[in-house]
């Protein structure tokens, strides 16, 4: 009995030792930080047809060269009519980036194409703020998990992925399958645009 009445009293002093216990100044945040940069460019089009004015699409290529444009970026549309839509989203399939459209969005007679693209910060490692004497919080350093956190924000392909995981439809096989009925149907067998994310083709 009394080494039960003795065990039960370490066991109540060492739980007293993590009561009220707070994150102190030297534990820094060394969490990677995600941010979100978006880029716009508006491409003109004459009479509301489905042409872009003269050096519009020039332009869009020279927009699209100089924010070096590439993988985990997303491209939305948003403005002017359908046929332009589709017009601009045809034209740039060749990224192979997700294209969204946003009908309600924007205004007529021009079609903005906007690029969101996210990009991580890494810690910054190597803070030994925190004093070398005693501890009686028993906290950890502020280098602590940091090196981790720096070598992930530094291999991750698309920062956005460090938000939330990527959805798992449509999937591979669902793609292919669309893709042989349409070719079959006489139609183009790849889904060009998606309208605001529904995974339907813009009619």
């Amino acid at each position: 009995m009394k080494k039960t009445i003795t065990a039960l009293s370490m066991a109540l002093a060492l739980s007293a030792c993590g009561l009220g216990v707070q994150r102190t100044d030297y534990e820094a945040d060394i969490d990677y930080r995600v941010d979100v940069a978006t880029f716009n460019h508006d491409v003109a089009f004459a009479n509301g047809g489905p042409s872009a004015q003269p050096g519009q699409i020039e332009r869009l290529n020279g927009f699209l060269s100089t924010i070096d444009i590439g993988f985990g970026d997303s491209i939305s549309l948003s403005g002017g009519t359908p046929e332009q839509r589709r017009a601009l989203a045809e034209h740039l399939k060749p990224l192979m980036l997700e294209v969204r459209a946003y009908p309600d969005l924007g205004e007529p007679g021009a079609v903005t194409v906007t690029v969101v693209r996210h990009v991580v910060t890494a810690p910054a490692c190597g803070d030994w703020s925190k004093p070398s004497e005693k501890d009686h919080a028993n906290s950890a350093g502020p280098n602590v998990g940091c090196s981790t956190n720096a070598a992930l924000a530094q291999m991750v392909a698309n920062p956005a992925d460090l938000l939330g995981g990527e959805s798992l439809q449509p999937y591979d096989s669902e793609t292919e399958a669309l893709g042989l009925r349409k070719f079959r149907a006489g139609q183009k067998p790849y889904v060009v645009l998606n309208n605001g994310g529904s995974g339907g083709q813009e009619q």
